[in-house]
């Protein structure tokens, strides 16, 4: 992935509960620091190779309401800290529904330092 298309969607600092799988049936929690309708960035001890296809269920909260957001992912980019993994991932198939509300509930939610 170049740079370029790193930005096609507006990213957030954004908290949400999250879950990842890499078979569908066994889920981690994972702590997710940046959020698009595009991808997010999120923090695990598993080790996930480049160009791994992983599950998502993430729990999304706006001013008044919550909704749950089911969508597959592949990892663009993984970097090593001391304790953990930082993957960037770059979701697939999002229905533009899904897409509409996640980008909705991110613009609701960010700080206003965020709107410019």
């Amino acid at each position: 992935m170049d740079t370029n298309e790193r930005r096609v969607y507006q990213r957030s600092k954004f908290d949400c509960d999250a879950r990842v799988s890499a078979d569908g049936f066994a889920w981690k929690r994972i702590e997710v620091r940046d959020l698009s309708s595009g991808g997010l960035q999120m923090y695990l001890a598993d080790d996930y190779e480049v160009g791994a296809k992983l599950w998502f269920d993430l729990v999304l909260y706006g001013i008044s309401t919550q909704f749950e957001v089911k969508v597959q992912g592949t990892v663009r980019r993984k970097d090593r800290t001391k304790h953990y993994h930082v993957y960037g991932i770059s979701f697939f198939n999002v229905p533009q529904d899904t897409k509409i509300r996640i980008d909705e509930t991110i613009h609701k939610m960010r700080p206003k330092e965020f709107l410019i």
